[in-house]
């Protein structure tokens, strides 16, 4: 996985509730390194904003005898995620595109093509054919073999929702996922 934000963080979860072994994660910050540990990772990659190193890449192909990962989720939609994603991936293996893009990120197709690397993107409004995205999350969630509620770090009733927001926007408070409830 690329990130460790909500959205990374479940994915770890869920790759590892289906079984998937030698799960690695990267994390900009401790909370969320040390949350992607609790939620299945086998390992995780502390990596630091703005840098463009190989740090994610060499883990992984230290732990995969060289080969590279199958399979990368990337959740960051970034260019350092991106990069990330395609440098860890074996010949052959997938990119699943999660994250958010809210703007065009530069990609080298050639290494793609060269390492016939494959992209899927992945949108939650979607379909296996049989059950939609959210039926078959709601199940995996209530069955408890992914458990969402560990990543509610913080709970703020309705009445003090702008601080609630301020907590979400600020890693500085260690949160990962802010809840409101009822008063």
């Amino acid at each position: 996985m690329t990130g460790s934000g909500t959205i990374g963080l479940l994915a770890v979860a869920v790759a590892r509730a289906l079984g998937s072994g030698n799960v690695i994660a990267s994390a900009r910050h401790e909370h969320q390194a040390l949350m992607a540990s609790q939620m299945g990772a086998d390992c995780v990659v502390r990596v630091q904003p703005g840098r463009k190193d190989q740090q994610v890449a060499e883990a992984v192909r230290t732990r995969t005898a060289g080969a590279g990962a199958d399979a990368v989720i990337e959740t960051t939609a970034s260019a350092a995620g991106i990069r990330d994603a395609f440098s860890a991936v074996r010949r052959g293996g997938i990119v699943v595109l999660v994250g958010g893009f809210h703007a065009p990120v530069e990609l080298d197709l050639k290494q793609v093509v060269d390492s016939e690397i494959r992209i899927v993107g992945s949108f939650c409004y979607a379909t296996n054919g049989i059950q939609r995205d959210f039926e078959w999350s709601i199940a995996l969630a209530a069955s408890r073999k992914v458990r969402v509620d560990k990543l509610v770090t913080h709970r703020f009733p309705l009445r003090d929702i702008a601080r609630a927001f301020e907590v979400a926007a600020d890693k500085a408070t260690r949160s990962i996922k802010v809840q409101i409830v009822a008063d």
